[in-house]
């Protein structure tokens, strides 16, 4: 009998968010290591993505870590929201890129040092790698495309920081139902950015995201 797949067991409260997906790494630099999962989003799912100016406090950063520049609202709504409404138009985009930031409990500051995640093995399915509270990425270990990624809403924002006007465009045409967007599964790619354990020194978060 083949063996059934099960997923990895997280307390509700501690990551009320999940995505299932394909793992992937792309290597380490400057002591910073990039995980990913790619994954797809519902229309349901694009409220809980943020655009840089829906972030608390962003307004106040310096211009440096602004990674992503201005919502071009002229272009978003007559051009990129016509071009996904037009049903004689064949719709395909690359991955919206997204990454998750660590915020205070006021959720209004990100926080600047990348984490060091904790890796388990707690079975012999996954591997985890965890900043406690904040978010959890299970690799599936038999087959990637199987893995799992938890999050605290609370606690972190999911960023777009590449493909904003795109995402500005679907967020729009979400709002108040699907419409348009009935039966779409958007895709995306989701970045972990996390701190080499006795790498030494590294940058801050907003400027590696910038970076990338």
């Amino acid at each position: 009998m083949p063996r059934v797949m099960k997923p990895p067991v997280t307390p509700k409260d501690d990551y009320p968010r999940k995505k299932s997906g394909s793992y992937g790494e792309l290597g380490s630099g400057c002591n910073v290591r990039a995980q990913y999962l790619l994954t797809t989003f519902l229309p349901e799912d694009l409220a809980h993505i943020k655009l840089i100016s829906e972030i608390d406090g962003s307004e106040k950063w310096d211009v440096r870590d602004l990674f992503q520049r201005e919502i071009d609202t002229a272009r978003v709504e007559h051009s990129i929201v016509p071009y996904l409404e037009d049903q004689s138009k064949v719709k395909f985009f690359n991955p919206i890129t997204l990454t998750l930031l660590p915020t205070k409990r006021s959720a209004t500051k990100i926080l600047r040092d990348l984490p060091i995640l904790n890796k388990s093995e707690t079975d012999e399915e996954y591997i985890e790698y965890e900043y406690e509270k904040f978010y959890k990425l299970s690799k599936y270990k038999r087959e990637s495309s199987f893995s799992l990624l938890e999050w605290n809403d609370l606690r972190v924002n999911m960023v777009a920081i590449d493909g904003q006007h795109r995402l500005s465009a679907l967020k729009r045409m979400s709002v108040g139902g699907a419409g348009t967007l009935e039966n779409w599964s958007i895709p995306v790619v989701i970045i972990i950015l996390s701190k080499v354990a006795g790498g030494g020194q590294t940058p801050s978060i907003l400027d590696v995201v910038r970076n990338i």
